[in-house]
């Protein structure tokens, strides 16, 4: 143990606090670990005020989510981007056998990941899949593509983001048996939680206790139990190969300024060779699976929604099979999953905003569109509740508009889709936030403009989000998170800028923003990205009544509540 280069490395100590002596035992092992020359930090999970957490019926599962919360945050308040996990091999086994009993099927079986994104942290910045973004090189009209693939006339740039804490687990291989001989044969004590002793306190315990009896059928023990783990993970990666054959085959446009998803399948017959389609109708059972794995990824891109599961994706895979296999026609309607809606080219007609690039352009030219292989994959339009919901960046001022101007804002995940800051030049009384763009907008956004500079505006409107995905694009509004709206109206505040149309509004207010993390998957040619705008400035003809009160307030002092409302609030339909 002494000649490991593992004694720069932090330790981690979760302290669930759910008895009285874990954080004795806590600081002991925290101790045993300093003899040995290992620094540590003690994590106490806190609990709801009031919480009995033994008492609680899913107990495991509540620990479980608190203790990977409070691992990512001192992750990253540490700067650690790799966490390594202590479960073992007997670990693996009764987690496969916990979800037999819980009637887990498929994937699930595959027990515990080696290696997987920090789980329950989705939306916190450097956490999860976050902050150490990739930078896209722009090219000619806007595309963007991988610095280290093209050379690219304009230096401009599209961040879309990664990094985040792995987890892995290096010790799955290993018995706990095993880990016990080692750690006394190196001198270190081993610590046993005393409440796993107790069969009766968690299913986990229970299945635990089995194991160790060896009083479960042979077909059920851990021997049994990992080899069939073994032979699941195979037939995963071979699966996940074929998919990635079709990815790689497929040419994948993916527009950042709206997230929308165009993608070109290869030829009917490649695709129902990789997928393993055969005549036979009973033999189904591979190809759906592989469509549904292939789906998964493609869902994955546009989707605001935070995990996407092969058990929720419904009939979507039996229906796009026959379609990209050639088998089928494309449907006459979009349909939609995981709040993206799916439309084949030959039923977008004119509202496919396609893009074409200039002859001089260094990015391949994409393959003819055949509309029979031809998906396009977006953002689900909102429903009308949805879109007057406004998540704040910059809250509203506490102390004295006049003399205080703030810095930049949090990353914001907004709609699991686009990270978000903003910051203002200027003081503000009134909160700054970022909602789905709605119908007013479009006319408070052309008003006063020049008839150039609409023109233009419509113009990439069309092509980064035609027809009803253009209210899915966010908006930087500021608004008064305590107004009340009249009956019939809803509060929408006043729109500040367009973020991925780089569209500035107001001139005082700067934003960065950065699409999610994506994997295209495939090469360079085949894949193509189209980045956020440089639109530029509107030609402002004048400032609005509530810019003009707001800023006469941010030099008074006057209370927020005197602003007239804004223009963009509205009865009706947003």
């Amino acid at each position: 143990m002494s000649g490991l280069p593992l004694k720069n490395v932090p330790a981690f100590i979760i302290d669930h606090a759910a008895r009285p002596g874990s954080a004795d035992e806590a600081r002991e092992v925290s101790d045993e670990l300093l003899k040995h020359g290992f620094s540590s930090n003690v994590i106490s999970i806190q609990w709801p005020e009031g919480t009995e957490p033994l008492t609680l019926p899913d107990f495991e599962s509540e620990a479980r989510v608190l203790r990977f919360k409070a691992l990512g945050h001192a992750c990253y308040a540490s700067g650690i981007n790799s966490l390594m996990l202590a479960h073992h091999e007997d670990d693996l086994a009764e987690t496969i056998l916990f979800r037999l009993a819980k009637g887990y099927t498929g994937y699930g079986l595959r027990g515990i990941k080696r290696s997987a994104n920090i789980p329950y942290c989705f939306g916190q910045y450097g956490m999860h899949q976050s902050g150490d973004p990739e930078r896209w090189l722009a090219g000619a009209n806007g595309v963007s593509i991988q610095e280290n693939r093209y050379s690219a006339r304009k230096k401009a740039f599209t961040e879309i983001e990664s990094g985040g804490v792995q987890i892995y687990r290096p010790l799955l291989g290993f018995s706990k048996s095993k880990l016990i001989e080692t750690c006394r044969a190196s001198g270190m004590r081993w610590f046993e939680d005393k409440t796993n002793k107790d069969m009766t306190l968690t299913p986990r315990n229970a299945i635990r206790h089995f194991f160790q009896n060896r009083s479960l059928p042979k077909a059920l023990q851990k021997e049994s139990l990992l080899q069939f783990r073994d032979r699941l993970l195979e037939t995963i990666e071979a699966r996940t190969a074929d998919v990635d054959k079709i990815l790689d085959s497929s040419f994948i446009q993916l527009d950042l300024r709206s997230g929308k998803l165009l993608v070109r399948f290869p030829p009917g017959e490649f695709v129902r060779n990789t997928l393993r389609v055969r005549e036979s109708a009973s033999d189904i059972k591979e190809p759906r699976y592989r469509t549904a794995m292939l789906l998964l990824r493609l869902l994955d891109m546009v989707s605001p929604q935070s995990e996407l599961k092969l058990a929720r994706l419904g009939n979507m895979p039996d229906i796009m099979l026959p379609l990209i296999s050639g088998t089928a026609t494309a449907r006459d309607r979009p349909w939609s999953l995981a709040s993206v809606a799916v439309v084949a080219l030959d039923q977008a007609g004119d509202r496919s905003g396609l893009r074409s690039l200039d002859e001089e352009s260094s990015v391949p030219t994409p393959p003819k569109m055949h509309p029979r292989y031809t998906y396009f994959f977006s953002r689900q339009t909102p429903k009308r509740d949805m879109i007057a919901q406004i998540t704040t960046l910059l809250p509203a001022p506490f102390s004295d508009p006049s003399t205080l101007v703030q810095g930049w804002s949090d990353w914001t995940l907004w709609d699991g889709r686009f990270w978000i800051r903003v910051r203002s030049s200027r003081p503000r009384v009134l909160s700054i936030g970022v909602r789905f763009l709605a119908v007013p907008d479009l006319m408070f956004i052309r008003r006063d403009r020049e008839v150039a500079w609409n023109k233009k505006f419509t113009k990439v409107l069309k092509a980064a989000a035609p027809a009803r995905a253009r209210f899915t694009l966010p908006v930087i509004v500021e608004h008064d998170p305590e107004a009340t709206p009249e009956p019939g109206t809803v509060h929408l505040g006043t729109v500040l800028a367009v973020p991925t149309l780089g569209i500035r509004i107001d001139s005082d207010i700067e934003w960065e923003v950065r699409y999610k993390y994506v994997d295209l998957g495939g090469s360079g040619n085949t894949k193509e990205v189209v980045g956020f705008s440089q639109f530029g400035d509107p030609d402002l003809k004048g400032e609005d009544a509530q810019g003009r009160a707001l800023r006469d307030m941010a030099r008074s002092g006057r209370s927020r509540k005197s602003a007239p409302r804004s223009n963009n609030q509205t009865s009706g339909s947003p």
